[in-house]
C-alpha cells in the first residue's frame, strides 16, 4: 500500500526498498505526482535560496546522466510571503531539463527529513519508486552518481 499525501512526502515499505511518494505543484501551479515518472530512475533534490548555487551544480551534475529524470524541490523559506508569486515565476524560468516544484510552507522538505536550508538533499529513486539511497550536500554528491550509476544499469538489465 502507498500512501500519498498531497503536497506531502511520504514512506511506504516495498520489496527494493520505501516507496518515495511526492505530490506537489510545479513553478506553473500544475499538479506533478512522482509516480508519473515510474519506469524513470529519479534524483529528486531538496534546495533553498540558501543553497540555491549548491543546488545548480548538483542537479547540473545529476543531468549529465541523459535518461535520468531531475526533480528539484525549491523550498520557500526565507522568502517574505509576499513575493511568492515573484519567486515562483523565477522558479519556471529555471532550466527546463529539471523539473521544478514549489514549497511554499517547507513541508515537503521536513516530511522526508530534508534540510535545504544547510544542503541539498539528494534521493535517489529506481524505476519501480523505490528509494535507493539519500544523500546531503555537494560533498555526497560523487555517491549519489555512482549509486545513480548502479540503479540505472540493474534496472536497464530487467
Amino acid at each position: 500500500m502507498t500512501i500519498l499525501l498531497l503536497l506531502g512526502a511520504s514512506f511506504t515499505a516495498q520489496a527494493q526498498g520505501p516507496v518515495f511518494a511526492l505530490q506537489a505543484a510545479d513553478a506553473h501551479g500544475h499538479h506533478f505526482d512522482l509516480s508519473s515518472l515510474r519506469g524513470n530512475v529519479v534524483a529528486v533534490t531538496f534546495v533553498s535560496r540558501y543553497t540555491q548555487d549548491e543546488g545548480a551544480r548538483v542537479n547540473g551534475a545529476l543531468g549529465t546522466r541523459g535518461d535520468v529524470k531531475v526533480v528539484s524541490v525549491v523550498d520557500f523559506t526565507g522568502i517574505p510571503g509576499f513575493v511568492h508569486g515573484y519567486a515562483r515565476r523565477k522558479v519556471a524560468e529555471a532550466d527546463g531539463r529539471v523539473q521544478h516544484l514549489c514549497d511554499e510552507t517547507s513541508t515537503l522538505g521536513r516530511r522526508v527529513g530534508a534540510h535545504p536550508r544547510q544542503h541539498v538533499d539528494i534521493f535517489i529513486v529506481d524505476r519501480d519508486g523505490g528509494l535507493r539511497g539519500r544523500f546531503e550536500g555537494q560533498q555526497q554528491l560523487g555517491s549519489a552518481l555512482r549509486l545513480l550509476d548502479e540503479v540505472r544499469t540493474s534496472s536497464a538489465q530487467r
